[in-house]
């Protein structure tokens, strides 16, 4: 399965892993438990299997996100250090760098750690398997400068597969499967800002 894909609910009854989300009050189906032959409802059991596979669940993959008519869809940059360079002096200050599902080397994990926070909203989940690493980065000057120079050495699924922007309790880009899929960008931007951070792609 490609790291970080979203998958529908028939792809995932395909696979066997459907009815993941049971619930406490189902008393129909009734299996027996991984231990001492205990008879145990079926949601006990699923819960068991999700914990088992790393699955994430419904309320991590609820959370901050765009929706709605209003965003823009537009072309992203080729790399991360394109990306960067273009946001350093772009986004508003208090704005906060968001990484899932990256692959990281010494280099990059010691980083990452080093400059996270804890997450200041929970932005929701790209990935259902396995449940990813999250990064929440404060998205100073001095940082994007700093991941512009690692990522000159790195490929950019080490960094994340998707990478979003968000401030307070509003996402400013989202880009999920990065470098893949197109870019959306908040509505509530200026069009003029937007213009501009395409044209910060295309300068870098």
């Amino acid at each position: 399965m490609p790291h970080g894909r979203r998958l529908g609910r028939r792809h995932l009854r395909a696979n066997g892993v459907s009815d993941l989300e049971g619930r406490p009050g189902d008393a129909l189906t009734r299996e027996r438990g991984p231990r001492n032959g205990v008879t145990r409802p079926r949601w006990w059991c699923m819960g068991w299997l999700r914990n088992i596979l790393s699955l994430t669940t419904k309320e991590e993959r609820s959370g901050l996100h765009l929706e709605g008519p209003g965003h823009r869809e537009v072309e992203g940059p080729k790399t991360f250090v394109q990306l960067f360079r273009a946001l350093d002096g772009w986004l508003p200050e208090g704005a906060i760098l968001y990484f899932e599902s990256g692959s990281p080397d010494a280099e990059i994990e010691a980083f990452m750690v080093k400059n996270r926070i804890a997450e200041q909203a929970h932005i929701a989940l790209g990935t259902i398997w396995p449940r990813p690493r999250v990064f929440h980065v404060p998205a100073t000057s001095e940082t994007l400068r700093k991941l512009a120079d690692i990522m000159e050495r790195h490929a950019e699924p080490e960094l994340a597969v998707h990478f979003h922007v968000y401030r307070g309790g509003t996402v400013l880009l989202e880009w999920h499967d990065a470098f893949s899929q197109p870019m959306l960008v908040a509505g509530s931007l200026p069009e003029q800002k937007v213009h501009d951070l395409v044209g910060r792609f295309r300068s870098v």
